[in-house]
């Protein structure tokens, strides 16, 4: 089951350095995420939405797997090249298509709403979790500050999330 939380920081540049941590701690394998997106509410209070999922990425996804199946199919029809062509084309115009129309994960609007909501001059980060090894994920968002504005964590696990943003380890600081 999918989990959401929506973390706030006093600086636009917070929720950024947090996501890039996330994406270390995906590439570890500790977490999935299925959407993560960053709102940036400016001093004009302007809501500036930064996507980590992209139509491009859709794109690429959609060019591999044409590919393989593609591929797969020509070999059964004793064509493996013709179909590793026609299954890349299909795939990432498929692919292409799927990024543009679909908005996967966390909606817009919310984010727009929640975005709204901020301070000038602040910023929020949205996750969509697939999967995630709790306590090895705790450890790795030590001290970036911030606070769950909204999730769908149980209490518990909402309570130890704060804990961990907020606990600074001694003669640490927050990282850059």
């Amino acid at each position: 089951m999918s989990e959401i939380v929506v973390i706030a920081f006093d600086s636009p540049e917070a929720a950024d350095r947090l996501l890039n941590r996330f994406d270390e701690l995906r590439r570890d394998w500790l977490i999935e995420l299925d959407d993560a997106v960053i709102a940036v509410r400016s001093s004009d209070g302007a809501v500036r939405l930064k996507q980590s999922i992209t139509p491009r990425r859709q794109t690429r996804q959609g060019l591999l797997s044409g590919a393989l199946f593609g591929t797969l199919i020509g070999a059964l029809l004793l064509d493996p090249l013709a179909g590793l062509a026609v299954g890349s084309a299909i795939g990432g115009a498929t692919g292409a298509l799927t990024g543009r129309l679909l908005d996967f994960g966390i909606g817009d609007d919310f984010i727009r709403e929640v975005g709204r909501s901020l301070r000038l001059g602040s910023s929020a980060l949205f996750l969509l979790f697939r999967r995630v090894k709790v306590d090895e994920v705790l450890k790795h968002v030590e001290g970036f500050g911030g606070k769950v504005i909204r999730s769908t964590l149980s209490p518990a696990r909402e309570s130890r999330l704060e804990q961990a943003l907020s606990h600074q380890q001694e003669g640490a600081s927050v990282p850059a």
